[in-house]
């Protein structure tokens, strides 16, 4: 089975927002079809592209972003922080009618996400 997508891109809202408040909140957003994380820095392990659609935007309102079906960690800031794998699961047949979820802001880490220095569950 192959990977599904994972899209990368920058929230440029927050980079304004971290601006005009002194703030440092994560600017990047890594999508997968069922979560979004939101890092600071983050590694591809595989290949990928970058996108840039004017025209046909992502639903968020990105023009600019980064798609890949290879794993994707995110960088710890702190020393205290896991280095965390966004694991896109195969693609699976969907029956008539159904759909998959739409994305949203998470607080916790999703199941497709796996620590790669023992943090714990």
């Amino acid at each position: 089975m192959r990977r599904k997508r994972t899209i990368v891109h920058v929230n440029q809202h927050v980079i304004k927002s971290n601006r005009k408040h002194g703030k440092n909140d994560p600017c990047l957003t890594v999508k997968t079809y069922k979560s979004n994380v939101y890092a600071h820095e983050v590694e591809i392990k595989g290949p990928s592209k970058v996108i840039y659609r004017p025209d046909k935007p992502l639903s968020c309102g990105a023009h600019v972003w980064i798609e890949t079906y290879a794993k994707v960690e995110i960088v710890p800031q702190e020393k205290t922080d896991a280095v965390q794998e966004v694991r896109t699961p195969p693609v699976q047949e969907r029956g008539h009618g159904e759909h998959e979820s739409g994305v949203q802001r998470i607080d916790a880490v999703p199941d497709e996400l796996e620590c790669k220095v023992g943090c714990p569950r």
